[in-house]
């Protein structure tokens, strides 16, 4: 055990475990393993070439058709885009840009697009072809995957994307007549319509666009090892990062084409600087160094949000902590009598003071700096938010309840249909708060039934009927987090990152609840990196009890 104790073998093994993180991911992003016909990885191949050329080449698209999603909103919301015109008979068969068509309470009617407000550099981020993978969906890892794919292709893509209105010859029960250019068993367009767009990208973009969420991955496991090193304890890293490389499903999820590695890793990754610069305001380090890790927090917080709106948790995290910290410093400076005990020395209640009075200025700066720069580069970075940003806000996250609501309503009646016996409720699961928890805690705290899914690591190892390994192990790293958190307070008066770490953690696993309606894994995963923290103190903390319970005996 003496060798564990040398920082560059330390180190090491930290490398080693990327390296094996790396390579399981990029094993699985091979065509072998799994074939690019996949519906989701398809759009957001197309969708990511496309906002990439968009956005940093100035492509413009011979857009004819926007979202019909958009429209409606933009007009509830009087995002003033539209020259006030509107017409309530209509075919829309024959609507072309610049008029469009709104529903507001099962009344459609026709209105029209003002282009000067509106232009065609505008609208073109909210093209029917790119759907929901286009505007409801922030761009930074589209960014990415777009970057990668036109610098590695070996042919350089079609800037449009490659959307078609038609269904795959490999879609079901399809029967068309194929181009005689295509073999039955490729992923191609029939002949046969779809009102949704589908994407019919070369396989070799797919699996282009794969390996950065690979990467991303093993940044993920990397991030994990050495946020729990720096804030607890080697152990507790080494345990938390094998128990995600050990996630099956946590790699399948963050290997493929989508945002969701992009997305957790930064919001890991916020997290880290959210503790690293509430720890420089509470040491009572340098203007310049809070300034410079402030300014580091908000733009890992930017570019998370810029991945997804899930890490929009980010932002109930930076309040909590924030607000506690500015309590908590107001309450020192008021208690004259309090002595505050610090890594280094002992401080008077005087001098504290006058360090209180510093520290409260610092931490309301880099509140303000976190606040306006994470929302400005955010902005940036998606051209379908910016003028009017709040109420195109208000207008995506409106779109997407309401698209989600009617998609769980179609999903519920399908199964009723199919199985009017046993089926899932998705349309109730997506109100019920209590659900939605019960469905988390039976994917990811214990196996409940063997023949569903099970995402986290030791029950999805040992599958066996109540299963609880990874929710007890997590559950007694919350209490013992907790218990060590509530020492150095009562101890030091000081908000630990133990503190922060298990705040952060509520705060994501809440988030993350509230928004799931349906059992897909992608929406349960990002709770998984600082889960795996929990689990891993959960389990040293287990092991520390038996050790010392046989060294009395």
């Amino acid at each position: 055990m003496q060798l564990f104790q040398n920082r560059l073998v330390r180190v090491g093994i930290v490398v080693l475990i990327g390296i094996i993180s790396l390579i399981r991911g990029l094993i699985l992003t091979s065509l072998e393993h799994r074939n690019a016909n996949g519906y989701d990885e398809q759009m957001w191949t197309s969708s990511s070439i496309a906002s990439y050329q968009m956005y940093f080449k100035g492509h413009i698209r011979p857009t004819k058709e926007l979202d019909n999603w958009w429209p409606t909103y933009a007009w509830i919301h009087g995002i003033d885009i539209f020259t006030g015109e509107k017409w309530s008979q209509f075919n829309p068969d024959t609507i072309k840009f610049p008029y469009d068509f709104i529903t507001i309470k099962n009344i459609s009617e026709v209105v029209k697009y003002d282009t000067l407000k509106f232009p065609r550099k505008e609208f073109q981020w909210y093209d029917r072809a790119m759907w929901t993978f286009g505007w409801k969906a922030p761009n930074v890892g589209k960014y990415i995957m777009g970057w990668f794919i036109n610098t590695f292709a070996s042919n350089k893509p079609d800037p449009n994307g490659y959307f078609v209105f038609a269904h795959p010859v490999n879609h079901g029960n399809v029967k068309a007549k194929l181009p005689q250019e295509y073999k039955e068993d490729e992923y191609a367009p029939s002949s046969l319509y779809s009102s949704s767009p589908f994407s019919f990208a070369p396989s070799e973009y797919i699996h282009l666009a794969r390996i950065p969420n690979a990467i991303f991955t093993a940044f993920i496991v990397v991030l994990v090892f050495l946020t729990a090193w720096l804030y607890l304890n080697f152990w507790t890293g080494l345990i938390a990062a094998c128990w995600l490389l050990l996630n099956q499903i946590f790699f399948d999820v963050n290997s493929a084409v989508g945002l969701d590695s992009f997305s957790t890793f930064l919001t890991t990754l916020g997290v880290v600087f959210i503790i690293a610069t509430i720890n420089a305001v509470r040491k009572n380090k340098p203007w310049w160094l809070v300034i410079l890790i402030s300014l580091a927090n908000a733009v890992v917080i930017g570019l998370a949000i810029g991945s997804k709106l899930n890490a929009g948790v980010l932002v109930f995290i930076s309040i909590a902590c924030f607000v506690l910290m500015g309590l908590l410093l107001i309450w020192q400076a008021l208690n004259k009598k309090q002595i505050v005990k610090m890594k280094s020395q002992t401080v008077d209640s005087g001098k504290s003071s006058k360090i209180f009075v510093k520290q409260l200025p610092q931490l309301i700066v880099s509140g303000i700096i976190t606040g306006l720069i994470s929302i400005s580069l955010f902005i940036q970075l998606n051209p379908q938010y910016q003028g009017a940003s709040i109420k195109k806000i208000k207008a995506t996250r409106e779109s997407i309840d309401d698209y989600f609501t009617k998609r769980a309503n179609i999903l519920t009646q399908n199964e009723k249909r199919d199985n009017p016996k046993e089926y899932n409720n998705w349309a109730k699961l997506k109100r019920d708060r209590s659900m939605k928890l019960n469905l988390m805690l039976e994917r990811i705290a214990y196996v409940k039934d063997i023949k569903k899914n099970y995402y986290g690591t030791f029950g999805y190892i040992l599958k066996v009927p109540f299963n609880f390994l990874d929710g007890l192990l997590a559950l007694v790293g919350i209490i013992v987090l907790g218990r060590f958190a509530w020492k150095k307070w009562k101890q030091e008066k000081i908000f630990h990152a133990s503190a922060m770490l298990l705040l952060a953690f509520l705060i994501i696993f809440w988030g993350n609840t509230d928004f799931l309606w349906i059992d897909w894994a992608r929406y349960f995963t990002p709770i998984f990196p600082l889960y795996s923290i929990l689990i891993a103190v959960g389990l040293l903390h287990i092991i520390s009890l038996a050790k010392n319970k046989l060294a009395k005996k």
